[in-house]
């Protein structure tokens, strides 16, 4: 079964530049589809044998309908996603850092995370890229990164948007049975990874940029089988003249003028969001109740030092509201500091209640004392 005709077909190419007017008529302002958990590092990630592939394993993964995807693969690739700018930017993309994820048997058998990589003399989001290319530190003192700082800055906050689309693609088994057709979510991060011109040259140099091959579809997203590569129509049905054996794809370009962009791409705006410990998008480290503690607290007295009797109320703010109300009924007095006018009956139910309130506490300061200090 090929792919149907209202899908994006393969990878896509955007012919612009894209116009103010044009991200607006496709922004969603929902929550971001994603939430992610990537693996911390005791040790800096690092290239295979001079490879585009970094060694990143499946305990880094991403949640899409409630369905854990696992990464299969990290790698840098020569420019997938052209014109995939924002309004005003002009950068030239030099290369591309692609993370793929997969989860069998799913109708999205693979989500890309693309970042588009740029030379600035102000890098950003380039903490991770920088300690592949780096000589290592023998004193172990220099810090270490995971995958995360591609999208979250060192206080968890991100300036990331996301420009999404779902691009569709057959597959050709050998047995020359029909082909069937995959579908995946791809995220490009226009703002991408901003590295200096000294890092990007070591990278192109270790990786071999000018030499390495464009990014192929994982053989686990594409079944283990050849990918349609090359095809012409024939009464509406897609013809195969070439198939792909590295998991190529072929590649559209549409206009950011059209209604088939306003179709087939979406612009998120809100922050893709961690898992639950991760920082989230306020920079604030989020904790679990493991990570909590008991402390002592004194039963008397509140943060001020004000004595306290139950429903959190001060034994001064009483007397203070009792002062406010005779004022108000006896019109303008002098000022003269008093705490007359309590009747002994009232005085005796805030001493009451006060002492009532006081025991409460202290019984369960007592009890939970016992509750964490009870041998294990």
């Amino acid at each position: 079964m090929s792919c149907d005709a209202s899908t994006q077909q393969g990878w896509l190419e955007l012919a612009g530049p894209i116009q103010h007017s044009e991200l607006e008529s496709i922004k969603e302002t929902g929550l971001f589809p994603l939430s992610f958990s990537f693996a911390s590092r005791t040790t800096p990630p690092m290239l295979y044998n001079g490879s585009p592939y970094i060694n990143e394993g499946p305990s880094n993964t991403c949640t899409y309908l409630g369905k854990s995807y696992s990464l299969i693969e990290a790698r840098f690739a020569p420019s997938l996603h052209r014109g995939f700018n924002l309004p005003g930017d002009h950068q030239r993309t030099e290369a591309e850092c692609i993370l793929t994820f997969h989860r069998e048997g799913e109708p999205i058998s693979g989500i890309l995370l693309c970042f588009p990589i740029y030379l600035s003399g102000d890098p950003s989001y380039s903490e991770y890229i920088e300690q592949l290319v780096r000589a290592p530190d023998p004193s172990g003192n220099t810090p270490v990164y995971g995958l995360d700082r591609l999208l979250y800055k060192a206080d968890g906050s991100t300036t990331h948007t996301v420009l999404t689309y779902q691009p569709c693609f057959e597959i050709l088994p050998e047995d020359n049975r029909p082909a069937s057709a995959r579908k995946m979510y791809v995220f490009v991060f226009p703002k991408g990874i901003q590295l200096s011109p000294t890092v990007a040259e070591s990278l192109f140099s270790h990786t071999r940029m000018g030499r390495i091959r464009p990014y192929g579809v994982p053989l686990a997203i594409r079944n283990f089988q050849p990918t349609l590569f090359r095809y012409q129509l024939s009464e509406g049905k897609k013809k195969e003249l070439e198939r792909s054996y590295e998991g190529y794809l072929y590649t559209n370009t549409i206009s950011t003028c059209t209604t088939e962009f306003k179709r087939l791409v979406e612009y998120l705006v809100l922050p893709p969001r961690p898992k639950g410990g991760a920082r989230g998008p306020s920079g604030q480290k989020q904790y679990t109740t493991e990570q909590y503690k008991c402390v002592p607290f004194h039963s008397l007295t509140d943060l001020s030092g004000n004595i306290v009797i139950p429903g959190n109320t001060t034994l001064q703010e009483v007397l203070d509201k009792k002062k406010e109300q005779e004022s108000r009924a006896q019109g303008p007095q002098p000022s003269i500091p008093s705490t007359s006018g309590l009747s002994a009956g009232e005085l005796e139910a805030i001493v009451g209640g006060s002492i009532g309130g006081i025991l409460l506490l202290v019984v369960g300061y007592v009890a939970v004392t016992r509750l964490f200090t009870r041998p294990k």
